[in-house]
C-alpha cells in the first residue's frame, strides 16, 4: 500500500484533534473530490514500519482523539488488507481512540467486511463531499456511531402512496379516483425514487398517460422493526435503534460521566479541578466502567476511579449506582 501523507493535529476530518492517513488509490473518481492526486495507487510512498510508528506515536498523545483513514480510498483493493490490519492493531493498542474511515463504497457493499468491527465512524458513498463537513456535527449532536448513505429504502420502511387532494384534485378532476387506484397499484419505492430523481412521473389513468409531480403524491412511511424513520421534502433519515452490547456499555459510561459532571456542578468545583471518583455498581455497570475507564476519567478530570461504597445512589439507565466525587 502506498500513501501520500500523514497529517497531525487535523481538525477537519473527524472529532477532536486527529492523525490522518491519506492512502493512494481510488477507483471511484467522485465528482467534487478534493484529492484527485491520490487516485493513482502507484503515487506516493510505501507504507512501512516507520510510517506506522509515526501514527502510533501520535495516537499515544492524550490530546489526539483518534485516526482517520482517507485518501484515495482506504478500501481500494490494494489498500484494504493493510488498512484492516492497522485498524485492528489500533483498536487493540488504543481502545479509547476513535477510528474514522472515508470510502466511496456503499454500506451495503462493505458492511460484512472485517474492518467494520474496528471502526467508530464510517462515511460512505460517492456524495460524501456534500455533507462531509457536517458529519462530525451530526455524530456529536445526535450521539450516533455511523453516517451512511443508503439507496435501498425497502429494508427500513414500508411506503403508502395516496393522492394529495389539495394539489392533485384541481388538476386531475374526474381522474382523481383513478389516480388513487394507480398509486395503490404502483411499486411505492420505485415511484418515490422516480419522483425524487426526475421530479415527475407518468401514470396510466383511464387509458391516457398523465404526468404527475411530487406535490401530487402524499407519501406516508411506516418504519420496520428496529428502525425509526423521518422524512421531509422526500429526504429520509433512518435511525437503526438496535442496541448492541457495545452501545449499551458506552451508554452506561456516558451516563456515568453525565452524573459525575452534575455532581461537580452541585459541589461548586472549578472547571479544571481534578477529582477522585468512587462507584458502587452492579457487575454490568462495573464492566462498562472498566471498559471505558480512560474515557470517563478524561471527560471528568478524574485522577482515580475506584469501586467501593458510595452514600448517594443514582439511576444509570435502569441500574441503581452509587457515585461519590471528591476534589483533590
Amino acid at each position: 500500500m502506498n500513501y501520500h501523507n500523514i497529517t497531525k493535529d487535523d481538525m477537519l476530518n473527524g472529532d477532536g484533534l486527529r492523525v490522518v492517513l491519506w492512502v493512494s488509490g481510488c477507483a471511484h473518481h467522485c465528482r467534487g473530490c478534493q484529492n484527485p492526486v491520490t487516485w493513482d495507487p502507484q503515487d506516493g510512498v510505501r507504507f512501512d514500519e516507520e510510517a506506522k510508528k509515526e501514527i502510533f506515536d501520535q495516537l499515544a498523545e492524550n490530546y489526539i482523539s483518534g485516526i482517520t483513514f482517507s485518501g484515495g480510498d482506504p478500501l481500494f483493493p490494494a489498500n484494504e488488507a493493510e488498512v484492516t490490519e492497522l485498524a485492528r492493531t489500533i483498536r487493540e493498542k488504543f481502545p479509547e481512540k476513535t477510528i474514522w474511515l472515508y470510502t466511496g463504497y456503499l454500506w451495503e457493499e462493505i458492511k460484512d467486511r472485517e474492518i467494520m468491527t474496528y471502526l467508530t465512524v464510517l462515511v460512505d458513498g460517492k456524495y460524501q463531499e456534500l455533507i462531509g463537513d457536517l458529519t462530525p456535527l451530526i455524530l456529536e449532536e445526535l450521539n450516533v456511531k455511523k453516517v451512511v448513505f443508503e439507496n435501498d429504502l425497502d429494508k427500513y420502511m414500508n411506503f403508502t402512496l395516496k393522492p394529495n387532494f389539495k394539489a392533485a384534485g384541481p388538476v386531475m378532476g374526474a381522474n382523481i379516483k383513478a389516480f388513487g387506484a394507480a398509486l395503490a397499484a404502483a411499486d411505492p419505492a420505485q415511484l418515490v425514487a422516480k419522483l425524487e430523481q426526475d421530479g415527475k412521473a407518468v401514470l396510466e389513468l383511464n387509458g391516457e398517460s398523465v404526468e404527475i409531480t411530487q406535490d401530487f403524491v402524499d407519501i406516508r412511511i411506516n418504519a420496520k422493526e428496529g428502525f425509526a424513520v423521518a422524512m421531509e421534502n422526500n429526504i429520509f433519515t433512518i435511525l437503526d435503534t438496535t442496541l448492541t452490547k457495545e452501545l449499551v456499555d458506552e451508554g452506561l459510561a456516558r451516563e456515568l460521566v453525565s452524573k459525575v459532571q452534575q455532581l461537580r456542578k452541585q459541589k461548586a468545583f472549578e472547571m479544571m479541578d481534578n477529582i477522585d471518583i468512587t462507584v458502587d455498581a452492579d457487575e454490568e455497570v462495573k464492566a462498562a466502567t472498566e471498559k471505558h475507564r480512560e474515557y470517563i476519567m478524561k471527560e471528568t478530570l478524574a485522577l482515580s476511579l475506584n469501586f467501593g461504597s458510595a452514600p448517594d445512589s443514582y439511576d444509570l439507565n435502569g441500574h441503581k449506582t452509587g457515585i461519590a466525587v471528591e476534589k483533590i
